[in-house]
């Protein structure tokens, strides 16, 4: 079983839209959502800062991104502000503890574990991922974790996926790969000859013809775990913002609202 990681399994708090337009309120601009959610919107899945080798380097990709972004929002009154909205929002998005963990994570990861099922993630992510997977505790749970920075390919090509395969010693074609991205996780299972499954937390793709759910909880049915218990112990608290903080979700790398992510439109 792999896993994409961020709004899959952690989420940025504030998401990286509000997080946005909360800094140019505070740095005197106008209180404009619909805006900065429009910008966003408009993103493509390479649109979203490429991988980087040090902190200071993901700093400054990160706020040229948010930059970029408030130009294009069309927002007046805020460019000589614009600077520092950008380096405030790049230190948050860089930030591991501001990052947390969706709550139907943790029963299904337990319910895996009790099924000797291995897991694994395959991410678009550089090191910063491994300071999440610390900050969050979810490292514990994954012995296994494939990224783009360190491979040299980012989903949905398929080598990212063989080298999870390699690792893990999973089947591909009896391989499920969870992710919330149609171009990259949807994408990159299909050509990797894996099963996968769109985690569609917001309802954003209620036409999607593959297996498709609304949280993790729905995933031990999927699987024929046969755990109804889930559902009816955890309700759908699956859904929504991580605890403690996420990452807004890139959702697909930078939807709207509680799914946004900080890096490739699907990490």
């Amino acid at each position: 079983m792999l896993f994409d990681a961020a709004d899959t399994l952690f989420t940025l708090s504030p998401s990286l839209p509000e997080l946005v337009t909360e800094l140019v309120g505070s740095h005197g601009g106008p209180w404009a959502p619909d805006r900065i959610g429009r910008a966003f919107d408009g993103l493509g899945p390479f649109d979203w800062p490429d991988d980087q080798p040090t902190h200071d380097a993901r700093l400054c990709a990160w706020a040229a991104f948010v930059e970029g972004l408030l130009e294009a929002s069309g927002i007046e009154g805020i460019d000589a502000a614009r600077p520092a909205i950008a380096r405030a929002a790049a230190a948050v998005v860089t930030q591991p503890r501001r990052y947390g963990v969706f709550p139907d994570v943790a029963p299904v990861l337990d319910l895996l574990a009790a099924s000797g099922l291995p897991v694994g993630i395959v991410s678009n992510f550089d090191e910063l991922l491994f300071d999440i997977l610390r900050a969050t505790g979810l490292d514990s749970w994954f012995p296994v974790v494939v990224t783009s920075y360190r491979t040299g390919v980012p989903k949905p090509d398929p080598l990212i996926f063989g080298e999870a395969l390699r690792r893990t010693g999973m089947d591909p074609a009896r391989t499920y790969h969870v992710g919330d991205s149609l171009h990259s996780d949807m994408g990159g299972a299909r050509a990797a000859g894996l099963r996968g499954v769109l985690l569609d937390r917001t309802g954003a793709h209620p036409g999607y013809a593959g297996a498709r759910i609304a949280s993790l909880l729905d995933l031990p049915a999927l699987l024929g775990l046969g755990t109804p218990a889930l559902r009816e112990e955890f309700g759908d608290d699956g859904g929504g913002d991580g605890d403690d903080g996420g990452h807004g979700g890139r959702g697909g790398r930078g939807g709207r609202g509680a799914i946004s992510s900080p890096g490739r439109a699907a990490r």
